[in-house]
């Protein structure tokens, strides 16, 4: 087997769709819902940004696909792979050709310069913490750390809001009115001061970027769900909620 790097945007889509497909169908991933259209779709929306990048390993012989794996790496220190990746066909060579795509992806982030590699697994739930096993399985042999767990939850919003005390010294205003610079120390003071694995893993300059793209004005805030609590004139509090897949996402919060 072979692998190479190329750009997401002049890979062929669809052949990656139809491995991601396959991977989903034969796990405890598997969504009746889900097509190879609609994962082709995903796949083209995330090729609009030059900074996604996709792993590809075939077959020496016949040039099949075997797997693939995304990159993203638009942070200066850090590069990050798609969640739930690397998508692999199912076979006998499973297992070889996902901890392939895993290592190429740590020698990828050595030649772009990079000096953090990540990867997420997110909505975890009893029926796939199988499949969560065997993925950290590959990830540990190519001697990634465990940073941290999170928990996913989601709520349905009725409208019916319980009534909020107001305290006179307390003024809410929209985030967008606070600049970067103000909330700084209360960010660094909340992330800090919490037992957030994955965020106390990082250099300081890591984090730093992870500050900014949380707080990016080139990415779109839910303005009026985006809110600085202010203390007199100190930030006491912050709320970030933009829209992923079509829901308002809330973080970070501190």
């Amino acid at each position: 087997m072979r692998t190479s790097i190329s750009l997401l945007k002049d890979v062929d889509s669809e052949a990656l769709a139809k491995v991601a497909f396959q991977a989903r169908e034969s796990s405890e991933r598997r969504n009746p819902e889900l097509t190879v259209s609609i994962i082709k779709d995903s796949i083209d929306s995330a090729a609009e940004n030059k900074d996604q990048k996709a792993i590809l390993c075939k077959s020496d012989k016949s040039e099949d696909l075997l797997g693939w794996l995304s990159l993203y790496t638009g942070f200066a220190r850090m590069v990050f792979i798609g969640e739930w990746h690397p998508e692999v066909v199912p076979s006998d060579s499973y297992g070889i050709v996902a901890r392939k795509l895993i290592q190429e992806a740590k020698k990828a982030t050595q030649e772009v310069g990079k000096e953090r590699l990540e990867v997420q697994f997110n909505r975890i739930t009893t029926g796939i913490r199988p499949l969560l096993l065997k993925f950290e399985s590959w990830y540990r042999d190519a001697g990634f750390l465990y940073a941290t767990e999170e928990t996913y939850m989601e709520a349905s919003i009725s409208g019916n809001w319980p009534e909020i005390q107001e305290y006179e010294e307390i003024n809410v205003k929209p985030l967008t009115e606070v600049s970067n610079e103000d909330l700084k120390d209360p960010f660094f003071d909340s992330f800090l001061d919490s037992k957030d694995g994955l965020f106390l893993s990082m250099t300081k300059e890591q984090q730093m970027d992870a500050f900014s793209f949380w707080f990016s004005r080139s990415r779109q805030f839910i303005d009026d769900a985006t809110l600085c609590v202010l203390d007199g004139n100190n930030v006491a509090g912050f709320l970030v909620v933009r829209e992923e897949d079509g829901k308002p996402h809330v973080g970070p919060i501190g």
